[in-house]
C-alpha cells in the first residue's frame, strides 16, 4: 500500500505518486524523528503521532500505523531534514507549517519529558520551514 519512505524523498519519484502521499510521508518522518530524538519511542508518542496523522492528514488508524511502522523500519535510511522540509514547503502554506511545528511539540511533550535534543530538532525544523522563533515559541505555548 505505501511505498518505501526513502523512495518518496529521492529524485526518482514517479509522477503518479500523489503529492499528498509525499506530504504525509514527510510529516510522519519528522514526527517520528521528534519522538525518537531522545533515544526512546514511548507508546504515548506513537499514540500522539497516530492521532495527528488521522486528524490532520486524513489517514485512518490502520494507514497511520502502517506509515509509522514503515517510517520506523526505514529510519536509518530516512532522507535529510532538508529533503523532508522541502516537500512540506512546496505543499503546505505558512499556517499549515506552523501547525506541523505545533504537532512536533505535541509529540515531543507526549512522554512528559521534553529533552534538549527534541527542542533542538524542532528549532532546526522550524528554521527549515521558515517558521520564525517567535511563532515557534507560540506554537510550543499552545501545547502547554
Amino acid at each position: 500500500m505505501l511505498k518505501s519512505i526513502l523512495s518518496l524523498f529521492t529524485d526518482e519519484i514517479a509522477d503518479a505518486t500523489p503529492a499528498i502521499d509525499r506530504v504525509q510521508a514527510a510529516s510522519a518522518a519528522l514526527l517520528v524523528e521528534a519522538a525518537m530524538t531522545d533515544g526512546r519511542f514511548a507508546p504515548s508518542e506513537r499514540a500522539m503521532i497516530t492521532r495527528i496523522l488521522c486528524e490532520h492528514h486524513g489517514l485512518d488508524e490502520q494507514a497511520a500505523d502502517a506509515l509509522i511502522d514503515e517510517t520506523l523500519a526505514n529510519s536509518h535510511d530516512v532522507a535529510s531534514f532538508h529533503q523532508m522540509t522541502h516537500i512540506i514547503k512546496q505543499s503546505m502554506d505558512h499556517a499549515e507549517r506552523v501547525k506541523l511545528i505545533e504537532h512536533l511539540w505535541q509529540v515531543a511533550d507526549a512522554d512528559g519529558d521534553l529533552h534538549d535534543f527534541e527542542h533542538s530538532l524542532i528549532r532546526r525544523v522550524a528554521g527549515l520551514l521558515y517558521v520564525d522563533d517567535r511563532t515557534r515559541a507560540s506554537a510550543r505555548n499552545k501545547n502547554g
